[in-house]
This record gives structure tokens, sequence and C-alpha cells, in this order.
């Protein structure tokens, strides 16, 4: 079948819902871990070609966007210049949108550039980022997290 029935829905995370999954055909890395996906063990979006194992769907957390996935960007160690220059307005996408996830969710909290998120989380952000910035769900991570990862980005 073209969609895989065997995912029960609960075991995907809202992101991962946005997909049309498939079998995998051959191997590939995975955009969710980062790991290598045997055609067994992962899926294949027929929209974007996203590929990720099927333990991974629980927290994928980058959506479909209807057309194929660019390759991975790198944006931490990149010159803040160079990245600017390619926007229209100079300012970076991604302290765009962390900043205006900050804002509608996390003003109202102390400390919110001082504490710190979950390590993982933090991470899993960061990859999920570099692997398609304009779908990440942000609203699955907690504005601690979003943070440290701006923080990251400014101190990189």
């Amino acid at each position: 079948p073209s969609s895989l029935e065997t995912f029960k829905k609960p075991l995907m995370s809202k992101a991962a819902v946005t997909h049309k999954f498939r079998k995998l055909r051959f191997p590939t890395e995975c955009r969710d871990c980062e790991g290598i996906v045997n055609v067994f063990q992962g899926v294949e979006c027929e929209e974007c070609l996203l590929v990720c194992h099927q333990q991974c769907l629980e927290n994928l957390v980058i959506i479909c966007g209807y057309q194929k996935l660019v390759g991975k960007i790198y944006l931490f160690g990149v010159k803040f210049t160079q990245v600017a220059k390619k926007e229209p307005d100079g300012i970076p996408f991604i302290l765009k949108i962390c900043v205006s996830e900050i804002e509608k969710r996390a003003l109202c909290l102390q400390g919110i550039y001082r504490d710190i998120g979950n390590k993982a989380k933090t991470k899993k952000l960061f990859q999920a980022l570099e692997n398609g910035m304009h779908l990440v769900d942000l609203s699955e991570f907690h504005p601690n997290n979003i943070c440290d990862v701006l923080k990251l980005y400014l101190q990189q």
C-alpha cells in the first residue's frame, strides 16, 4: 500500500502525521536521529522524500513541505554576516523563528533566557533545524530548549 496502515496514529508525532509514508526502498540516513535506516526499519514520505526509522516517527518534528527536502543546511559555525546576506531583511531565519516562538509562548516565564533546557531535546531541535529549518514544529519543544538553540546560534 502507498500509505502504511501498520502505524498506529498515537505512535506518530503531530509532524509525522503530515507526511504520506510508504515503505523505504533503499538504505539511507534518518532525518530525525541521523542514523542509517535499513529497508525494513524505515519509511519514506511520498511527497517530500523525508526518510526516518519507524521508531523515530513518534518524535519526528519536521513537517511535510510537499516538495523534496533540501540537503542538510549547516546553520551553526557559519559567519553571521554570510547568513544575514541571504535573507531579504538581513535577519537570519533561525533568529526570526526562535524569537517569534519565545515571544508567543514564553515571555511570561521568569528567567527564560537564563534557565537551561533538556540537553537531549536541545540537541534534537538543533539537528531538526539543520535538517529542515523551515519545516520544524517548534510547538513540540519547551521554550527553554528553543532559547538554548538561540543562545548556541549566537555564540557560534
